[in-house]
């Protein structure tokens, strides 16, 4: 939790520590799996859920509306945590506040882990014949990491556990949603839930669903339309209402997936950081490379006065300024990440006033000079500098009307390879937007972002200046100086004109949708 966050409630008090009686008695507990018949089979139903470990805000309560009746304290610095053990028709509720996650335990048989958004609900026994409910998602895309023993399956007389997405979408009603049903003997799985989104531009919003498997089977059914498939290890399905879709094979992030299963299997807290194995460092031996107190690689960038950091800012950069200074403005979010696990090598995306505020406390504490790049520094580092028609009076809006067809990769298109993270097949199998005809062939492995320098440098050694996050510059968008610019597109950009090397938007300054940032050190 950053040093600055307030308590969120002060009647608020951490669970006590369990004593001889009540552990024998959640002992005994944890042995017993009750039977509950559903048609020809018979569902387990357990006990009792236990929450082993959270980040975040995390909420439980036994109401079906939206308002949870106690927020779970984190524990107080140096204090271990005290497992909290919930009851059937109990909820659990992870909020969506950026690396907000639940590790559980499913007693005698697995765990799982639940991402920021999600919900869980331990049915009371014999409820709509489900082992849990993973429904009443909050918002975002909520995904359930599971992790069934199926050594200890076999010991339950043939009883199977079965698990359901939600039927109902968080749109409103009349919005057609996937409803999915899975059972299984034990494995690992996962199922991602996207709600409200569309499958073609102009076409009404649906709920959809995304399962797959690391091992074991599993059976899914979409009950509306009565069908039923049942997927193996390495199969992952996109279920949309009344269609289950073909098997397919799971993208990068779905690969890294299987991480959070084998977690939840040990209890386990999610890691912030990616294995070493999984992470990509930037060099350091090369001409003019300078590197900070915080671990960023800075290059000169020709036709300027400046070294540009070589990767977006990361959330490993931003958490020490987060932890020592207050919110520019206290009433917007400070900052969101899209990533699951690793989430501190994944771009960080704030508002402008916070990306600026963050080179300010970055100059103090190193006693140099950073700032956010201008729009003109952005263009000589993309390439475009000496290719743009750039007058003493001229605005970005103005050199935004005639952006030349060249990209941050070269010429080539459509998108070749490693081109960078943009909205393509991966961001599609879960999001469900429309997608462009003649990109439909591109795959970047990541539905969000990625880790920062997942893909080929440019020319003069900096990453991703095409993709994973837009990027805040120091200049106004135009005459009007009522919206910042805004450089590189994103990982949920698709349209071709927004690729281009030169293309820009005008953001305003609280927004952070998609939007991170890059620091700049003026050279002395």
């Amino acid at each position: 939790m950053p040093k600055n966050q307030k308590p969120r409630s002060k009647n608020l008090t951490m669970p006590t520590p369990p004593t001889l009686p009540t552990l024998f008695r959640s002992l005994a507990l944890a042995s017993l799996i009750l039977p509950v018949s559903a048609g020809a089979q018979t569902v387990l139903s357990l006990p009792e859920i236990i929450i082993t470990s959270f980040r975040g805000r995390i909420t439980t309560g036994k109401t079906d509306t939206s308002g949870t009746s106690t927020v779970l304290p984190e524990p107080a610095a140096g204090q271990p945590f005290q497992p909290a053990h919930l009851s059937p028709g109990t909820r659990l509720d992870v909020g969506y506040t950026s690396a907000s996650h639940a590790v559980v335990s499913l007693p005698g048989v697995g765990g799982c882990v639940l991402s920021s958004g999600a919900s869980l609900r331990l049915p009371v026994a014999g409820e709509n014949g489900m082992t849990i409910t993973f429904d009443r998602h909050i918002s975002g895309t909520p995904t359930l990491f599971l992790s069934i023993n199926a050594a200890e399956m076999a010991k339950k007389g043939g009883a199977v556990f079965r698990f359901k997405n939600k039927f109902k979408s968080n749109s409103g009603e009349g919005v057609p949603t996937a409803n999915v049903v899975c059972t299984t003997l034990g494995g690992r799985f996962f199922m991602t839930d996207s709600q409200g989104l569309q499958l073609k531009e102009g076409e009404p919003s649906v709920g959809a669903c995304t399962v797959g498997v690391f091992e074991g089977s599993l059976t899914v059914e979409e009950v509306s339309a009565g069908k039923k498939l049942e997927l193996k290890p390495g199969q992952v399905l996109t279920i949309q209402p009344g269609d289950l879709g073909p098997p397919r094979k799971p993208t990068k992030q779905e690969e890294a997936y299987d991480l959070g299963c084998k977690l939840a299997a040990l209890g386990r807290e999610v890691p912030a950081r990616l294995p070493t194995t999984m992470k990509t460092t930037a060099p350091t031996n090369l001409p003019g490379t300078k590197v900070n107190s915080l671990g960023m690689v800075f290059l000169p960038v020709p036709g300027t006065k400046i070294h540009m950091c070589v990767h977006e800012t990361r959330f490993q950069d931003f958490a020490p300024y987060i932890a020592a200074t207050p919110p520019a403005h206290p009433k917007r979010l400070r900052y969101d990440v899209r990533a699951l696990w690793g989430w501190e090598d994944h771009p960080v995306m704030t508002n402008w006033d916070e990306a600026s505020a963050f080179c300010v406390w970055l100059s103090q504490k190193e006693g140099k000079k950073y700032r956010l790049p201008t729009d003109e520094e952005w263009s000589q580092a993309v390439g475009m500098g000496a290719k743009e028609k750039r007058g003493k009076d001229s605005n970005p809006e103005e050199l935004n009307r005639a952006v030349a067809e060249i990209y941050p990769w070269g010429t080539d298109w459509p998108l070749p390879a490693g081109a960078g993270n943009y909205a393509d097949l991966s961001y599609l199998k879960h999001h469900l937007i429309w997608h462009q005809p003649d990109q439909e062939n591109y795959d970047d492995g990541f539905a969000d972002t990625a880790p920062v320098m997942s893909y080929k440098p440019n020319k003069l050694g900096l990453y991703d200046m095409g993709g994973n996050v837009a990027e805040w510059c120091e200049d106004w968008y135009n005459s009007k100086r009522d919206v910042r610019v805004t450089r590189g597109g994103n990982y949920y950009f698709n349209a071709r004109y927004m690729l281009r090397a030169g293309a820009r938007q005008g953001r305003r300054p609280e927004d952070l949708s998609g939007i991170g940032f890059r620091v700049v050190l003026e050279q002395p």
